[in-house]
This record gives structure tokens, sequence and C-alpha cells, in this order.
């Protein structure tokens, strides 16, 4: 992308957010903080629909915010997609996924492996589900898999507006160019 002294720089690397990620009473900071960075364009926020329908039950506000975001299909797997879910299932589920719910969370991991993206969860960030997605992330890691809870998405993305601000007020420096506007505004 040519470089826009007007326009901010987002960061490439999309996120996509687990079920229990859907923020819709603004009661998690964390993805407050990375819901103003999506509205701003610094950031993707994309969920798989698996997840989409799971976040979209309990209420009416949790269905708007659900449905306000983008999501990716689980439809018409290659067979080497096919095998890729099985390997994700039996990393999460040993013996693989027994029921709807486990063969969703697989899905869900799956759809952050194929769009290349970093799933935001917090699966497996309590005493009552100590391994789930997050337990899980060193095995996922081996497969090209990034998860990462919504604390640990907004460190990365505090670090890399640091070091995309530096960049731009390096540029403005040697260049001779004004500083860009978005510099030190996210």
């Amino acid at each position: 992308m040519p470089y826009d002294r007007d326009r901010r720089v987002d960061l490439a690397r999309p996120f996509q957010i687990d079920a229990n990620r859907i923020n819709a009473r603004g009661s998690l900071p964390n993805m407050t903080r990375l819901e103003k960075w999506h509205a701003d364009g610094v950031v993707h926020i994309s969920m798989a629909d698996v997840a989409q329908m799971e976040a979209a039950t309990g209420s009416n506000a949790r269905a708007r915010k659900a449905f306000s975001l983008i999501h990716s299909v689980s439809t018409n797997l290659t067979a080497d997609e096919e095998r890729m879910l099985r390997r994700i299932a039996d990393i999460l589920f040993p013996g693989g996924a027994r029921n709807p719910n486990e063969r969703d969370d697989a899905l869900i991991v799956f759809h952050a492996w194929k769009y290349k993206s970093t799933l935001i969860t917090n699966d497996g960030d309590s005493r009552s589900q100590p391994g789930g997605i997050l337990g899980h992330r060193d095995e996922l890691a081996h497969l090209g898999i990034v998860v990462i809870s919504d604390a640990d998405a907004v460190s990365w993305v505090d670090e890399q507006i640091r070091k995309r601000d530096e960049r731009a007020l390096l540029m403005s420096r040697d260049f001779g160019k004004p500083i860009p506007p978005w510099v030190g505004k996210d």
C-alpha cells in the first residue's frame, strides 16, 4: 500500500473473535479498545459463522453485535481442509470432537488457520475450563494457528501502533514531510 499521510496504516494481520468475546454491553474493556481500532481501520475483526451464530444467542444486543461483523463460512471444505480440521479437533479434544459444541470450537480455530487470522478467545482462561482453546495454544502454534486473549491482543496492537508511529515520524523527518495526523491518536 502506498504511503498516505492522511490514512492510518492498518496492522495487516486480521483477528477473528470467538463467541465469548462479543462485547454487547461494552463490559469487556480490551474488546472495546479492539472494536475502536476496528472502527478506525487500524485492525480487522471478523468471526467464523459458527462463532457468529453462537454469539447471536442470548439477547438482541448480542445478535446485533455479532451480525455487525463480517463472517467466514464453513462450507465445501477441501480434503486437505478436512484433514486440518481433524488435526485441530484432535488437539483440542483428544479422540476428536464428540458433540456439536466441540466441533464448533474446532471449526472456529480452523477458520483462524484458513483465513490466516489471530483468534481472540477466553476459552480455557478459567478454573472451570483449564484446557480449552487457550490451553492448547502452543500445540496449535505448531500448525501455524495463533490464539491469544483479548488482553494479549491489545498489548500486541499497542506495540504495533508504537512501531508504526515511530516509522511515520522517521519518514516525516527524513523526507521533510508533515507528520501524519493519525500519529499518536490510536
